[in-house]
């Protein structure tokens, strides 16, 4: 849905706000790995009226409630892993979806090389 060609010491949750404001329409839900669990990332997601399935790093708290909604956003997805266990929260909330992306372009890159080059 969208695209963002990065250096490698370009941090995954500096490009987010971009990559989804490359994606026209409405955007039901974002599902990204813990380097996503940022608040600039919670952010974008929440202004673009769509559910943020990324998983809380291991020893994560609760972020302030005056954070405003996007704050919300990530307490209920800390609070729900905590409920039902990290593997039940990541099948119920379609973050697994992160997971086969991740996978398709890792064969990708066992294909063709991790690196882009130009003639």
């Amino acid at each position: 849905m969208a695209l963002e060609v990065t250096a490698s010491n370009v941090h995954d949750s500096l490009v987010l706000p971009e990559l989804l404001g490359q994606v026209p329409g409405r955007v039901c839900q974002v599902s990204g790995d813990g380097a996503y669990d940022t608040r600039s990332c919670y952010e974008a997601i929440y202004g673009r009226g769509a559910l943020a399935a990324i998983p809380p790093r291991q020893s994560e708290t609760p972020w302030e409630a005056n954070g405003g909604a996007s704050a919300q956003m990530r307490n209920t997805n800390l609070r729900r892993v905590r409920i039902y266990g990290r593997y039940e929260w990541r099948e119920s909330s379609g973050c697994t979806r992160q997971s086969l992306a991740e996978n398709v372009f890792s064969r990708f890159k066992a294909l063709f090389g991790g690196c882009l080059a130009a003639r």
